[in-house]
């Protein structure tokens, strides 16, 4: 998904560009941490897009195996739900599809109303200010 583009966006796209650059840094920052444990995942993996995506799930459920206490007979955590991995889609192309945009839409009305957490407002003006006054 792609941030909206432009400057003096509304507060609203500001907020959207703030929470997907987060979620991108976390999403960065956990495929790191599995890469580092799991090398092959540094290498450009020979296969179908399909088949990557089942060796990544699967070095994700070996990951989340071997940080539990199952190994010393103690079960940390349950089973996890299908529903905790997500079909990939593959994109086409360089510009953004009607559907793409339409997702990217609903995600910033959601961010700005009820999707809302108590910080962001300050977060996206913070960022405001210092690309305003960059020496402070």
């Amino acid at each position: 998904m792609k941030p909206y583009g432009g400057h003096n966006l509304p507060l609203e796209k500001r907020i959207f560009n703030y929470r997907l650059s987060r979620a991108r840094r976390v999403a960065e920052n956990a495929f790191g941490i599995l890469s580092n444990r799991f090398r092959f995942l540094h290498t450009t993996i020979e296969a179908k897009p399909d088949r990557v995506s089942v060796y990544v799930c699967a070095a994700c459920a070996l990951h989340n195996f071997l940080g539990t206490d199952v190994l010393c007979g103690v079960e940390a955590s349950g089973p996890v739900p299908q529903e905790t991995f997500f079909p990939v889609q593959l994109a086409h192309g360089s510009r953004p599809r009607a559907a793409a945009c339409a997702v990217r839409d609903a995600l910033c009305d959601y961010f700005s109303a009820q999707g809302a957490v108590p910080w962001q407002d300050d977060m996206v003006h913070a960022d405001v200010s210092r690309h305003r006054h960059p020496l402070k």
